[in-house]
């Protein structure tokens, strides 16, 4: 790092050509000390000059790992002063390579396979809604989802580092590079990208679908049709929604389990007062005219432990408050939640009072909640807990709400369809805003 510091300045492109191809099936525990420094010059050089241009030279990345943050950090002082952290990252980062070896490029085909995803769910859903006949995009819709083409076209799919090198110079050795070479040597960096491609998509997707109302009114029309017996199957994607987001945001409450209780529910959650119900109400159409109300329900952005990292990797902020204090209510909300479902589903838990302290459960080990509120969490249990936590929240980061809503949206338009004269004629023409 010290020899790299003339070139950590503005006007110049650091190249680095490998001299010879790797030897994947070198045993790390196997080499000598000369053989493992050789490794790690390998590894290191043909890393940095990448991680540099994108520090100095470079737009801002889809996501910002410790190395690129350090090294703007470090590029940005008169004097040279590499902190303690950056040689941590750069120490992480040659273990990675150490470990994985020729599997390093895993991360990025990863990486690759859920950009596509993201991109082929929203271009369905752009095509979904081209009939000029639908009214109501989403003010800025359309922006948003360009945006999002453009970061998985820029950042995954197009070499980045190969575009911003045609920008600075013509210089044949700079430009014949293998393509991706930092992705494809940088797993940490590829989840880091994939995260904030996911927090976007989740925020996008979840805008979308609370503008259309598809999957709420779908919702109600399917646990309709399930309390009534009418369906023969659980719809899977449609019961996992549902579990994320809780029967709130979805019913008012729990799920209506009558046909009195199935319409005055579906009002409520499309914004009709209680007070609109009246004998008369087919002629009083503007009385039961849904109104935006302050605070209303709607489904709501998940992962609140995924979400404590969102300003420092998603939006690229400097600083991030990430301290056992701040985690600990968080993480042991989850571990309760989880507590409990599993407890339900056994017998009622007896037993429970005799126990002493409630135990909460995570993985392969157990606090009481005793223990977290009279002591801070050792550095080891807090980290643990967040790998939990962050795991047991990754399927409800994942959903594919537009994916939802390109299933809710033609089983709508067939109702409509079948059964629209039927509706207007019994309760009247309700239009939904």
């Amino acid at each position: 790092m010290t020899s790299l510091w003339d070139s950590l300045k503005p006007g110049k492109v650091l190249i680095y050509q490998p001299l010879e191809d790797r030897d994947w099936e070198l045993d790390w525990d196997n080499m000598t000390p000369r053989q493992k420094f050789k490794e790690d010059y390998y590894n290191l050089m043909e890393g940095l000059p990448d991680l540099v241009q994108i520090a100095i030279k470079g737009q801002a990345p889809l996501s910002e790992d410790e190395i690129i943050r350090g090294l703007r950090d470090v590029a940005e002082k008169e004097a040279m002063n590499i902190p303690l952290w950056l040689v941590f990252a750069l120490k992480c980062f040659l273990e990675i390579q150490q470990m994985m070896k020729g599997e390093v490029g895993r991360g990025y085909e990863q990486l690759k396979r859920t950009a596509i995803a993201m991109k082929t769910s929203m271009t369905e859903t752009v095509n979904l809604h081209k009939s000029p006949q639908l009214p109501r995009w989403p003010k800025d819709t359309l922006s948003e989802f360009n945006a999002m083409y453009g970061a998985i076209e820029i950042w995954v799919l197009q070499d980045f580092i190969l575009e911003q090198r045609k920008t600075l110079t013509k210089d044949n050795r700079i430009l014949n590079v293998r393509p991706h070479a930092l992705l494809k040597s940088n797993p940490l960096l590829c989840g880091l990208f994939e995260f904030a491609l996911k927090a976007r998509f989740q925020e996008l997707g979840i805008a979308f679908v609370n503008h259309w109302k598809s999957i709420v009114s779908v919702a109600h029309l399917y646990n309709a049709l399930r309390q009534e017996k009418l369906l023969a199957r659980p719809w899977k994607d449609m019961e996992i929604a549902i579990k994320f987001q809780g029967c709130e945001a979805f019913f008012v409450g729990n799920k209506p389990s009558n046909v009195g209780e199935y319409e005055r529910r579906f009002m409520l959650r499309v914004g009709i007062s209680s007070s609109a119900y009246a004998s008369n109400r087919r002629t009083n159409v503007d009385s039961i005219r849904p109104k935006k109300k302050k605070g209303s329900r709607a489904m709501k952005e998940l992962s609140p432990v995924w979400r404590l990292f969102a300003a420092r990797y998603f939006r690229n902020e400097r600083s991030l408050l990430l301290t056992p204090e701040s985690i600990k209510p968080i993480v042991e909300a989850k571990m309760a939640k989880e507590d409990k479902e599993s407890t339900k589903e056994s017998i009622a838990g007896s037993t429970r009072a005799k126990q002493g302290p409630k135990a909460v459960e995570g993985g392969n080990f157990m606090k009481t909640t005793d223990e977290c509120t009279s002591a801070l969490m050792s550095a080891v249990s807090f980290l643990e807990d967040i790998a939990i936590a962050l795991s047991a929240e990754a399927p409800e980061f994942s959903l594919d709400y537009l994916d939802l809503h390109r299933t809710c949206w033609p089983l709508l338009e067939h109702v409509n369809e079948k059964c629209g004269p039927t509706l207007v004629e019994i309760f009247g023409p309700i239009p939904i805003e």
